[in-house]
């Protein structure tokens, strides 16, 4: 049983060789988000990141009742 720890210890030290967990706080909806990725590099978990970001911030253009451009305002300036 000892030996199958060592191996399970190191397969996890080598699948998770070149992997980075890469973090970044931002606000978002009114709300704050922390934004949480894995990735082989910094560069990429940003690029991840940004990506994520820029994503929520396309459904808040959608949905928000407090950016006057959206539908959702549209329709409640109409009611």
């Amino acid at each position: 049983m000892k030996h199958f720890s060592l191996v399970f210890i190191f397969l996890n030290v080598i699948l998770m060789q070149g992997q980075n967990v890469v973090r970044r706080k931002t606000m978002m909806l009114g709300s704050p988000f922390e934004m949480t990725v894995v990735a082989k590099d910094s560069l990429q978990g940003n690029l991840y990141i940004d990506q994520a970001i820029a994503e929520v911030k396309r459904i808040e253009n959608l949905i928000s009742d407090w950016i006057p451009t959206t539908q959702i305002s549209t329709v409640n300036q109409k009611a």
